[in-house]
């Protein structure tokens, strides 16, 4: 029970897509290198802090938790995170 409009609704689809595809193997490559993306979003991810629908996050504040104050029974904990060392070997 296939509509012939149906079909070519779907065709008209392909070859507008394929057309968006066949113009962008002609632009020019304006990408950074795949390193220098990656730092980038490292120190993006290192910089914002963890968002309240963090599961984490919503795990420690159930405990009592509360942002800016140090971890354990006392809240005497550290409340600097631990600095990332990347190995480079």
């Amino acid at each position: 029970y296939m509509c012939d409009s149906l079909i070519l609704m779907q065709e008209a689809k392909v070859t507008k897509s394929m057309k968006k595809l066949q113009g962008r193997r002609h632009a020019p490559m304006k990408s950074k290198p795949i390193t220098q993306l990656q730092s980038e979003r490292r120190e993006e991810g290192l910089a914002a802090p963890i968002s309240k629908e963090n599961k984490g996050f919503k795990m420690l504040a159930m405990m009592g938790y509360k942002p800016g104050t140090g971890l354990g029974k006392t809240s005497s904990g550290t409340t600097e995170t631990i600095p990332l060392a990347l190995k480079r070997d």
